[in-house]
């Protein structure tokens, strides 16, 4: 059924006056819908349902109507009476069903787009509706089977990938949850919540190199998410990369200044780093926020013994040595330093000996 609101064509027991005025209301109707005058439109639709109270359409135009002015309970009204009109009409009981998805009435939902599903086998609105109806039951399984009908019928619609990829990441299928997701990001690629649960779905394969990028585009997107900043952080931390992951944890600390949790992480990262004096600050944090956080007690103290033991092995400087007289080491006044040094033989002197020393002796 069309989502143009038809010309009616009036049966032919009408009398001409009564056709007149039907088309009149419903051109009247469509004016008022172009002008956003909804009441007024809402009007309209009512009076011709009086002309005509057989007239199927007319009910289900007034029933749209209904929704967009939040008039819920009586478009469910509307919409039953289409349908016991025409029971065959497919649009009739998407409608219902969206009305009750709207109204968080998700049992009612589910068999009245089961109905339109089974009259349009290729009514790719209804099975996203279903799809929705399931998946608030938590019926993953089957809401799974759904979207993925969905998506055959029409595969250019985001939302059906991503409430795909949530019943996916429900039933733990990991790896079909980073072909839906990375489908349903190639159609809209800034929404955030896209990335977000495609790196979930990479850490839970243990492909954490590819995650990281992954959430690095979720914070570019949407910058003050906490559980993105933590997510990759926590990434990084799997591959090692301490350095990288700290300032990730304090970006997290500053959007969520209250989880003892998020400090505790980054007081192991500084650890590792062995920036100790700043660990043992945010370990203190984590107690400040959590007295009983057992873990964090333990390697306080484990830090702070090391920190102690380091501290009274370390060579102590006295700073009451004994002044030290350097003039005792220089001549007195009067004497000479040059004694000390070596005489220099002057170059071609022949050296005359004395008389009666060795070198004067004759030897044959």
């Amino acid at each position: 059924m069309s989502q143009d609101t038809p010309q009616p064509n009036a049966e032919p027991t009408f009398s001409q006056k009564i056709q007149a005025a039907v088309k009149q209301l419903y051109q009247q109707a469509n004016t008022c819908v172009a002008e956003n005058k909804l009441e007024e439109a809402i009007t309209c639709y009512r009076q011709v349902t009086v002309l005509v109270p057989s007239w199927a359409d007319a009910y289900q135009k007034w029933g749209n109507l209904l929704v967009k002015a939040g008039r819920l309970e009586e478009a469910i009204g509307a919409y039953q009476q289409a349908i016991k009109l025409n029971p065959e009409d497919s649009w009739s009981y998407n409608s219902l069903g969206g009305i009750f998805i709207k109204l968080e009435r998700w049992e009612d939902a589910v068999p009245v787009c089961q109905q339109a599903i089974q009259l349009d086998p290729n009514f790719f609105w209804a099975y996203n509706n279903l799809g929705q109806a399931l998946s608030q039951q938590e019926q993953w399984e089957d809401a799974a089977s759904v979207y993925q009908k969905a998506s055959q019928i029409n595969s250019t619609f985001f939302w059906t990938y991503n409430n795909w990829g949530e019943a996916l990441i429900q039933l733990e299928r990991w790896s079909e949850a980073v072909t839906v997701y990375q489908k349903a990001i190639e159609i809209d690629p800034n929404f955030c919540w896209a990335y977000n649960h495609l790196g979930d779905a990479l850490r839970h394969l243990k492909r954490w190199s590819d995650a990281v990028p992954v959430y690095q585009k979720a914070a570019e997107i949407n910058p003050n998410f906490f559980w993105t900043h933590s997510n990759l952080a926590d990434t990084l931390v799997y591959l090692k990369r301490f350095d990288q992951a700290i300032p990730v944890y304090q970006s997290a600390i500053k959007l969520n200044p209250n989880s003892p949790q998020t400090y505790y992480k980054l007081a192991k990262c500084l650890q590792k780093v062995k920036r100790v004096d700043e660990a043992i600050a945010y370990f203190q944090k984590v107690l400040e926020l959590k007295p009983d956080f057992t873990t964090a007690q333990n390697k306080l103290q484990e830090l702070q013994k090391k920190s102690d033991d380091l501290e009274s092995k370390a060579p102590q400087i006295s700073h009451n040595l004994e002044p030290i007289d350097w003039l005792k080491y220089y001549p007195k006044s009067g004497d000479s330093v040059s004694y000390m040094m070596p005489k220099p033989t002057p170059h071609n002197k022949t050296i005359k000996p004395k008389p009666g020393s060795f070198l004067s002796l004759h030897v044959p």
